[in-house]
């Protein structure tokens, strides 16, 4: 939620294209998440979000002028199929983003004593 939240904001500040994998990281290195799959997927899913709602906010705009072009140069798919590839887009770098945070974290965090026998 927070790379949701932190994303979004960001957006409207810097340039949108490269403030999710940093977000995640951030988020993922923050809050302790065990797990790193569980890490990988909430980003997958936060990163997949929000740039299919930005890419789909900005094709709004211009009435998928743009997208539909784009759309064509990639063999004549629409502009929700090219919203869709920059979800997936997005979702892998919101993925590995976390992933790095997680791993970060978990390199840095103290392990326990091993019990003598």
């Amino acid at each position: 939620m927070a790379t949701l939240l932190v994303g979004f904001a960001a957006q409207w500040f810097l340039p949108w294209w490269w403030v999710l994998a940093p977000t995640a990281f951030l988020a993922a290195l923050v809050f302790h998440i065990p797990n790193r799959l569980i890490a990988t997927l909430i980003g997958l899913f936060c990163g997949a979000i929000l740039w299919w709602g930005m890419a789909f906010y900005l094709s709004t705009l211009n009435h998928d002028l743009l997208a539909g072009r784009m759309g064509r140069l990639f063999g004549g798919i629409g502009a929700l199929e090219m919203g869709l590839m920059a979800g997936l887009l997005g979702g892998i770098l919101g993925a590995l983003g976390a992933l790095a945070g997680n791993q970060t974290r978990n390199l840095f965090q103290k392990q326990a004593p091993e019990p003598a026998n």
